[in-house]
């Protein structure tokens, strides 16, 4: 076994059949422990690629297709052997191919997603702050448009920080609730020369990012304060300003990988309307890199002062 997601009360066992599988685990969740408790729920890294169903998919990415029936979710590439097949308790994914860290990415955000939705714990590409009083902050935007250097900014401002790519949200009993999936935190290259913290370079990362680690992650639930939809400002001073619900909600909803699901968008619809009507921000990055973090530390001193 690789290890386990630990979100408290409920634990995702990570098993590999071979440890070139197990590495690649290891390498996109560096926060996982081995356990002695049971896990409720288990994630299979296999050599073999689970079947492709013969019917149109529900749903087509740009490079993966998803298939919906029941409880079932299956997920296919179009350019690799590689695939995952997942129900409510357990998911499998395999495929006789050479880029295991690109297919264990990719495929852990769809299966861990689908896995905990069922369990009543929302997975959302985000990121999450933790602020001085204890209270979370959930980041969305898409891919690129700077949930990792917000959650860089919130280290050197002295916050708190639950992952930076994936949250999971819960209903508690103080309310909706924050944690992160530990994996390690990817920051943007472009910001070498200001990096407030130590932080080497990702070894043939595409885009040329550092490795932040995982031992800054903050582990357990915290009180959901709010919302922010990050991007780019045009500004080299960026921008900050109050979002209203509606915005909110549809920039929640397609943070949510199981959208497409019509049986897990209809549990999470009340999650996703409840943090919709929670302080939001719309927060833009400024322009230039060498400037960019000092802007978003100072975003973060002014939504903390209220």
């Amino acid at each position: 076994m690789a290890g386990v997601v630990d979100l408290g009360d409920l634990l995702v066992a990570l098993r590999a059949v071979d440890s070139g599988r197990a590495a690649a685990i290891t390498r996109l969740l560096g926060g996982l422990e081995p356990r002695s408790e049971s896990p409720q729920l288990e994630i299979r890294y296999q050599r073999r690629r689970p079947a492709t169903p013969r019917r149109m998919p529900s749903h087509a990415y740009t490079n993966i297709r998803v298939w919906h029936r029941g409880d079932e979710l299956v997920v296919q590439f179009d350019d690799e052997p590689a695939g995952a097949r997942v129900t409510a308790d357990s998911a499998w994914i395999g495929g006789p191919t050479d880029d295991l860290d690109r297919v264990f990415r990719q495929l852990f955000h769809f299966t861990v997603t689908h896995l905990l939705a069922h369990h009543d714990r929302y997975v959302l590409h985000a990121a999450g702050l933790l602020a001085d009083d204890g209270k979370a902050y959930v980041v969305v935007g898409a891919t690129g448009q700077g949930k990792s250097t917000l959650s860089l900014a919130a280290v050197a401002s002295g916050w708190g920080l639950l992952a930076d790519d994936l949250v999971v949200v819960r209903r508690g009993e103080r309310g909706l609730e924050a944690s992160g999936i530990a994996r390690s935190v990817a920051v943007p290259g472009d910001l070498g020369a200001v990096l407030p913290v130590e932080a080497p370079p990702i070894p043939g990362d595409p885009r040329g990012r550092r490795d932040l680690g995982v031992e800054r992650l903050q582990r357990g639930w915290f009180p959901v304060a709010g919302v922010i939809v990050v991007g780019h400002s045009a500004s080299e001073h960026g921008d900050l300003d109050a979002l209203a619900g509606e915005p909110t909600l549809y920039r929640v909803l397609g943070s949510f990988s199981s959208a497409t699901d019509p049986l897990l968008l209809t549990r999470f619809f009340p999650i996703a309307g409840a943090l919709s009507r929670l302080p939001s921000w719309q927060l833009g990055h400024g322009v230039e890199s060498s400037t960019r973090l000092d802007v978003a530390r100072r975003f973060l001193s002014e939504l903390s002062s209220g």
